[in-house]
């Protein structure tokens, strides 16, 4: 009786071993998402332009608020790793 009950344990923490690798290793292998980007090129009243495929996002607004480049630079540079680049119409986020 014990050792059965032992063998459940050890399959069962196989099991959820096996759950975390999997869904571990898929979130490796997704894409970036620019939501967190996104939501703060948006809520400045910026228009979010992504480039997934290119490594590269740009948020452009005629003139947007100083904020927007406050909280875009960090969320560009720490969340993403990448270059900011200030330009007249917005800003630019090369990406690694």
């Amino acid at each position: 009786m014990e050792d059965t009950v032992g063998i459940r344990w050890a399959l069962s923490g196989l099991a959820v071993a096996a759950l975390l690798l999997s869904s571990t290793t898929s979130a490796l292998a997704a894409p970036p998402t620019f939501r967190p980007a996104q939501e703060v090129c948006e809520h400045s009243g910026g228009n979010f332009i992504p480039h997934a495929d290119e490594n590269f996002y740009h948020c452009e607004g005629g003139s947007l608020p100083y904020h927007a480049f406050v909280v875009g630079q960090p969320v560009c540079e720490h969340a993403y790793g990448g270059t900011f680049i200030v330009r007249p119409s917005g800003y630019l986020c090369t990406l690694p």
